[in-house]
């Protein structure tokens, strides 16, 4: 893939570079590593790596330190990009402080649509800010179970450790919930003094209500349930139950034809 008439090998490397860091401003070793792969180019991590120090040392790119790692892009675009840099820390805290809790794909989501910079670039953002103390985060579990990190603001701790408290007692005491819109416009319970209320009472949105969710279910205080529609969570052991149920209807059905 990398084979020209007219170019080196090396040529066509720097070019592709070049090309990604026009595209997205700004990128990490393993962003134009990845980008190069989805594209069809067989380069390994030291390739990228050797090529951009190659470019950076002839003055076509520069690159800046973000959460002690490198980041890289055009030298006639220096200004722009440390100005966006500077943006994207401020879009990040607006953005943590519409909610809760925020998974970081959703985060890096809405980056990607406002700036056109790599992906690694904006997870060394969200390390930068909590190297400095302005964010923290909390592990969530998936639904095939891999960790992730979910974000929020340092200054929101206090109150997302109550929701935490509130959200793993209302599972308990319903022993099975759905993360979706239509669940939560239902879902009431009650409050210190044992009078039930309305979840958006308490603001509490779909989207904190699904992450802590996540969170839970990573500390292990809930299962999900990822053979029923809708993907709910349940409290341990009502999940292989629900399971173990499915199964029998299952078996029914099938021996009544």
């Amino acid at each position: 893939m990398l084979s020209s008439k007219d170019e080196k090998p090396s040529d066509i490397v720097k070019s592709l570079i070049i090309k990604y860091l026009e595209k997205f401003g700004c990128c990490t070793v393993k962003d134009i590593f990845y980008l190069a792969r989805n594209n069809g180019f067989e380069l390994k991590l030291e390739h990228v790596r050797y090529h951009l120090e190659s470019l950076e040392a002839h003055g076509n790119i520069k690159r800046t330190k973000i959460a002690r790692n490198n980041v890289y892009y055009l030298t006639r675009r220096e200004e722009h990009i440390r100005f966006t840099l500077s943006q994207i820390e401020d879009k990040i805290i607006r953005i943590l402080s519409k909610g809760l809790l925020f998974h970081r794909a959703e985060i890096t989501n809405e980056i990607e649509s406002n700036f056109r910079v790599g992906r690694g670039v904006v997870y060394l953002i969200l390390k930068k800010l909590t190297f400095k103390g302005e964010i923290s985060y909390l592990f969530g579990l998936s639904y095939n179970g891999k960790k992730f990190c979910l974000y929020f603001l340092t200054e929101n701790k206090k109150e997302l450790e109550k929701q935490i408290i509130r959200v793993k007692k209302y599972v308990l005491a319903k022993r099975l919930v759905f993360p979706n819109e239509k669940a939560v416009d239902e879902l009431v319970f009650f409050d210190e003094n044992g009078i039930w209320k309305d979840l958006k009472i308490i603001h509490l949105d779909v989207q904190d209500f699904k992450n802590i969710l996540f969170h839970l279910s990573y500390l292990g205080e809930v299962n999900q349930i990822y053979f029923v529609q809708g993907y709910p969570f349940a409290v341990p052991g009502h999940a292989s139950q629900l399971e173990s149920i499915i199964k029998k209807i299952n078996l029914n059905v099938d021996d009544n034809g």
